[in-house]
């Protein structure tokens, strides 16, 4: 079973803990506030003012906890990256490369739809913002090595050059993830949405192309469903 949560929900918990102490608790009470802000309207136009007003704590209060909304922003972003990969699926070694990769594939986009919001502010200032860029390096570093312990386990890798493999999972790590703000983010492409069909049929499609890439073969086709067809790709045939 994949371990996917809302994260305002999961701080929004922690906050009413009994078992969280006072300043904890005002500190998280801020962080909730900030997460809905960073959703809507977005980090740019968010304001301490707005962050105060939605908690429910005086101005004061936040500067308690923290020196600036860039500051609450990296740690929120911090943890929820930090969450994420606590929950990522562990490998099962019972199970084919393709099921494990749809394993991986999946929670990713499962992770994504339950936290759009906050996963295209992550995106967004990793472009602007360089502590964010880290953040989001060291998120899409683990996943990365995630997906090529996945990869060794099976097949013999050990004579390519791990950079090479770690700059392929990147590219295919990078289609998944335009694909995801695509289809799930604001300003999405409706078109894109409409063909990319229900989520596990995305799931299933990307999945077979990340195993062609890696595995240079095609899956078993009982494993495939919805993207079957593609495994009857062939090129033409040149007249002799």
């Amino acid at each position: 079973m994949l371990l996917v949560v809302n994260f305002r929900d999961y701080l929004q918990g922690r906050t009413d803990a009994k078992s969280t102490r006072k300043p904890d608790r005002t500190a998280l009470r801020l962080k909730v506030a900030t997460v809905g802000l960073l959703e809507q309207p977005g980090y740019h136009a968010m304001t301490i003012d707005e962050i105060c007003e939605k908690s429910g704590l005086a101005k004061g209060t936040f500067y308690l906890h923290f020196d600036s909304k860039t500051a609450i922003t990296l740690a929120i972003l911090d943890e929820f990256v930090e969450l994420q990969t606590r929950m990522a699926p562990a490998m099962d070694e019972s199970l084919h490369v393709l099921e494990n990769i749809r394993l991986i594939v999946g929670w990713c986009s499962d992770f994504f739809r339950e936290n759009t919001g906050l996963q295209r502010a992550l995106m967004q200032l990793a472009d602007t913002i360089p502590e964010v860029a880290g953040i989001w390096q060291r998120y899409t570093r683990f996943l990365a090595a995630h997906l090529l312990k996945t990869i060794r386990s099976a097949w013999q890798t050990e004579e390519i050059p791990e950079d090479l493999m770690f700059f392929t999972i990147y590219l295919l790590g990078n289609m998944l993830d335009q694909l995801l703000y695509a289809v799930c983010a604001v300003h999405r492409q409706a078109h894109l949405e409409q063909v990319a069909g229900s989520p596990k049929h995305m799931v299933e499609v990307v999945s077979l192309l990340w195993y062609r890439a890696l595995c240079a073969e095609n899956p078993p086709e009982h494993l495939l469903t919805s993207s079957a067809p593609l495994l009857k790709l062939a090129r033409k045939r040149e007249s002799q």
